[in-house]
């Protein structure tokens, strides 16, 4: 499951550049509302995932 969290964040980091943290976090709480706790979990850990990969790429970008 991890190989495809990662490659959900990728497609969504790439997608929506820096706003994907902001996009990530809106989905999870729409699933929230609508009582979709399985749905909200899973984009729970996408966005984990899409905060994981954009701070490396904050990080590793040079000065």
């Amino acid at each position: 499951m991890e190989e495809h969290l990662e490659s959900t964040a990728r497609a969504i980091i790439a997608h929506f550049g820096s706003q994907a943290v902001e996009v990530a976090a809106t989905r999870a709480r729409d699933l929230a509302r609508r009582g979709d706790w399985r749905g909200q979990d899973m984009a729970l850990m996408v966005l984990n995932q899409v905060e994981r990969l954009s701070e490396y790429g904050l990080r590793s970008k040079p000065n």
